[in-house]
């Protein structure tokens, strides 16, 4: 069984019970779509007792999220698998799905365990590092972050989260502050376009600091304004230098 992606059949779709979801991202109106239909419906029907697959337009513009969430440019085509449980979502995907074998291997390795989760991300800036707030991408996040000389003090926003727009100049004056202290580096990453394997994010902002020489992550849940920044960081900062 194969559904189409529309507003009518979202609720089936994503309902609790379905654990594997296959989403067919297929041009429509390319020449080849009857050929790329079949393999995948193929496929489908292999796999029926354990994925869901779902057929996507991908030049249905009323489909952007599911195009975006995965990556997936418009009139281009693509698998994508979601595992989902309680207390996770993993993401894997094929780009190329012209080849009806190459498809069924993935989905082989895929009910095997055998796949690296798809995480997007964005190409790190040449300037990353050229102004107080150090800018990270899914790309150089772990290599900053587990720097064992400084602690990094990271924000996790969203562009269109208001209470982060609220929050980016009190960030700059706290980057700006720490400028010249070698014990601590104040970034920030743009979580709806950088995906972590090991970081999870549900709220904007979010913010984490991570030590050096530690290993392990704090969540920061105090007041946001720049004194209480700042107490909280000078507090980290002496807790790893023992000052």
């Amino acid at each position: 069984m194969v559904l189409s992606f529309n507003q009518d059949t979202q609720g089936l779709i994503f309902q609790e019970a379905n654990e594997n979801l296959a989403f067919l991202y297929l041009d429509h109106f390319a020449e080849d779509y009857k050929e790329r239909v079949e393999c995948a419906y193929n496929a489908a029907l292999r796999f029926r007792d354990s994925i869901l697959f779902v057929d996507v337009d991908t030049n249905d513009p009323r489909v952007y999220r599911m195009r975006d969430y995965l990556g997936v440019e418009t009139g281009t085509t693509a698998l994508g698998l979601i595992k989902r449980t309680l207390t996770f979502q993993k993401k894997y995907k094929l780009e190329d799905i012209s080849d009806c074998q190459a498809m069924n291997e993935f989905l082989d390795k895929y009910v095997a365990d055998e796949l690296r989760p798809f995480l997007k991300t964005q190409d790190t800036p040449e300037d990353w590092d050229a102004r107080p707030v150090k800018v990270l991408t899914g790309h150089n996040f772990d290599e900053v972050t587990a720097d064992d000389r400084r602690g990094v003090f990271v924000k996790f926003y969203a562009p269109w989260c208001e209470h982060c727009k609220h929050l980016a100049a009190i960030w700059d004056k706290l980057a700006e502050h720490y400028e010249d202290n070698d014990d601590v580096v104040i970034a920030k990453i743009d979580s709806t376009a950088n995906e972590l394997e090991m970081v999870t994010v549900t709220s904007f902002p979010t913010l984490k600091f991570f030590p050096k020489n530690s290993g392990i992550v704090v969540d920061y849940t105090g007041h946001r304004d720049l004194d209480s920044l700042k107490e909280f960081v000078d507090r980290r900062i002496a807790m790893s230098t023992g000052a």
